[in-house]
């Protein structure tokens, strides 16, 4: 899988070919885990939690995803942001901490 899925990433030709560039992130994992990478750049692009799970719900990987482990993984991922940004204040550090803990709290029951 990609691990750094977002717009930057992303490169549209003028035929509307989309290539996804920049594999310097590339890993293995369950097939889900890619798009709960994008989630926060979903959030941060103006999507609810619920708008982007309803969008990310079309793919078969997502739909086949266990709660629990969705929720684990936000919760994780949420935590690893929240420390990433109190050595690394960046603003763009703080929007992603922000869109994982959303996502995180949306999560919980």
């Amino acid at each position: 899988m990609h691990a750094d899925l977002k717009a930057g990433n992303l490169l549209l030709t003028d035929t509307g070919q989309v290539y996804v560039i920049d594999w310097g992130h590339a890993t293995r994992g369950a097939a889900w885990i890619e798009q709960a990478l994008l989630f926060p750049w979903l959030l941060q692009a103006g999507h609810s939690p619920a708008m982007a799970e309803g969008w990310l719900s079309r793919f078969p990987a997502w739909q086949s995803a266990d709660g629990a482990a969705l929720n684990l993984f936000a919760d994780v991922n949420a935590a690893f942001w929240a420390r990433f940004i109190i050595d690394k204040p960046f603003p763009w550090a703080r929007r992603m901490a922000d869109a994982t803990r959303a996502w995180a709290e949306w999560r919980r029951p």
